[in-house]
Parts: structure tokens; sequence; C-alpha cells
């Protein structure tokens, strides 16, 4: 788990990333749900919020691993078919994360090979 010093440190990025959710509409998702190839760290984008949403949005497929709920898949196909499949649905969820929660989640980060990995902070 985060300590209380990384989760204030981080609070201002969680307030910034929710703000600019609001800036999104559902052309915009739609436009990337189309891209065969996402430009460059757009998938990890994509591949973060399936982290954030894992266990959560139940169109994201998870896996148990060591008690802990994870990603089975984080690549630009499963993001297009597991969160843009509902762009309406996917917003809301991201929408509704509560930065409390965030706040509480262990720091997912994505490994070298594309798949979502627990992160010692």
């Amino acid at each position: 788990m985060l300590g209380a010093d990384a989760r204030r440190c981080g609070e201002p990025a969680v307030e910034a990333a929710m703000s600019a959710l609001d800036t999104l509409d559902q052309k915009d998702l739609s436009s990337c749900k189309g891209m065969l190839k996402p430009p460059p760290k757009l998938d990890e984008v994509f591949a973060a919020t399936m982290c954030l949403l894992a266990g959560i949005m139940p169109s994201v497929v998870t896996k148990k691993s060591g008690g802990q709920i994870k990603v089975k898949d984080c690549s630009w196909d499963a993001a297009k078919k597991q969160l843009m499949g509902n762009i309406r649905e996917y917003m809301a969820y991201l929408k509704e994360i509560d930065a409390q929660l965030v706040r509480l989640q262990p720091a997912a980060v994505l490994g070298a090979k594309g798949r979502a990995e627990e992160a010692e902070v």
C-alpha cells in the first residue's frame, strides 16, 4: 500500500486527471476505437485505466494472482474490446472513480511485455 506521503503527493495528479475527464467526449474515444495501432503511449493510458477499473468495471477481464486482482490482458486489442465496447459505460466508470479509492489501490504499472504488474511503492 502507498504511504501517506506518497498519497498526498499523488493527490494533485489525481485531481488533474479527474478534471481532464470533463474535456473528453464520446467522439474522442470513438476515434480511438477505430485505430489499428495507437499513437505512442496511448495504449499505455488505456492499459492504466484497465488496471484502475479491474474488479470494478465488469467488462475488464481479470485474473487473481497471489490474492490480488490483475488485468488478464492489457493489449490494445483488449482495451478496445473491453473498454471501448461501450464507450458511454467506460466514461461513466472513469468519472465515478473516487480519488480516495485511487489512493487506496496498490500502484499498478505496465510491464515491459504489456502486462499489469504490482509496483512496490
